[in-house]
Formats: C-alpha cells, structure tokens, sequence
C-alpha cells in the first residue's frame, strides 16, 4: 500500500528554510543537503516507496515554490512508484 504525505505550504513558516520542511515531512536522512539538487537525490535514493506525494498551497504562494514542484513532477517522471499530484482548494477549482 502506498504511503501519502499532504505537504501544505502553510506549514512553510513554522521552519528554518522549506528545505527543513521537507526534511522533516519527507523523513530525509540528515546529510539531506537542502538545496533542490539535494531534493532530486534524496526523492530518487532516500526515500520508500511507493509514495505520493500531495502539494497544497493553501497558503497562495503564487508559483513561489515552482522550482521544488517541479523537482517532484520530474522525480515521479523517473519513479514508477512515485506520484505527485496537487490539491486544490475550493476557490481554486
């Protein structure tokens, strides 16, 4: 069964840097090198499987964190047991 992780971006504030957050939601190891590099490392080698991941920006960030989403859109690309999807909120739907 897969596992699935609701990252929202409202809970961006509560840490350091967004590398910390997805640190933390994404249970990376510690040498995670919290750049989007690092990010594309640890989605491909650190991470069990199968996973999806869910992205929530309920905070409307407005594309701030695009670089990161697409970072998980290419990383599902590569994974056959990763998905990435969004979910959207009432207003955006």
């Amino acid at each position: 069964m897969s596992k699935e992780i609701l990252l929202k971006t409202s809970e961006i504030k509560q840490f350091t840097s967004v590398h910390q957050w997805l640190k933390q939601k994404l249970e990376f190891p510690e040498h995670y090198g919290e750049n989007l590099d690092a990010l594309w490392d640890s989605l491909l080698k650190d991470i069990k499987l199968p996973l999806t991941i869910l992205w929530q920006d309920d905070a409307n960030t407005k594309g701030l964190y695009k670089a990161i989403t697409d970072v998980f859109e290419d990383a599902a690309g590569e994974l056959d047991q990763l998905q990435f999807g969004y979910v959207l909120d009432d207003e955006e739907e």
